[in-house]
Formats: structure tokens, sequence, C-alpha cells
């Protein structure tokens, strides 16, 4: 099942459904940002691919000023895509890629918040998932 299209038709009907859970900008902003903490790279990028399709790759491809189709091969498994390609896709989605230094993010926000602990929690789970997926795939 790993190379035949029943894998492929799981993993799709999967990222769909994980998809409908980014549903508003801060779990967007730290589902990508657990992935980003990931040293595989295909982890991050499965992650903007993700917020992407819950974000509708349509408006995307308009905003970024990218054809429809070079965004999904841009965001498929495996690619390569270039940096500046990613920092435009960023962008567009509304969560623009910077530095920034932990401590003073973590002096921010409070731990007891449970906002932030339930949005901190989810997005791990999520990029759990995602690299599953990504070796499932």
């Amino acid at each position: 099942m790993r190379n035949g299209t029943g894998g492929a038709a799981i993993v799709g009907a999967t990222v769909k459904a994980l998809a409908e859970y980014l549903d508003n900008e801060e779990v967007i902003v730290e589902y990508l940002s657990v992935s980003l903490e990931d040293p595989n790279p295909d982890v991050f990028v499965n992650a903007l691919a993700t917020v992407a399709r819950a974000k509708g790759m349509t408006q995307l491809a308009k905003d970024t000023g990218l054809g429809r189709e070079s965004l999904y091969k841009t965001l498929a498994p495996g690619a390569k895509p270039r940096f500046e390609t990613i920092m435009k896709i960023s962008q567009a989605l509304g969560v623009p890629l910077g530095i920034r230094n932990p401590a003073l993010m973590l002096a921010e926000l409070k731990e007891s918040d449970p906002v932030y602990s339930s949005t901190k929690n989810f997005a791990g789970i999520f990029v759990g998932i995602q690299k599953f997926m990504i070796h499932f795939y």
C-alpha cells in the first residue's frame, strides 16, 4: 500500500481532514512554528502545503503571482522549493517568516493561558501526524 494509490488516497484524505482544523491565525502560526523546529525541511514544506490548502490555493496563487500548478508542484512532497518562493507563500498566507529571540517570545506569553497551552499541544500533535504521513507516503 506504500507505493500504491491506496496510500496516496489515505494521505490526501488525512491532509484534507487536518486542514479543517487550521481555522484561525493562532493555530496556523503555532503549527508552522512547531513544524519549522523539525530538522527535516519536508515537515515545514508539508505544513505550509496544508495551510495553503486550508486557505485556498486559488487565492494563494493570486496573492503570490504564482500559477496554481506551480504552487502544487512547489508544495508537493519531496519538492525542494526556493527560499524566495517559501517567503512569498508565507507572506501571502499572512504568516511571514522572521527571526525572534525565543526567550523574549516566551516572556510575552503566559504559560497559564489556556489558549496558549491548548494551541501549542494541538500544533505538536498536528506536526507529529504530518511527520508520520511524510514517512508513510
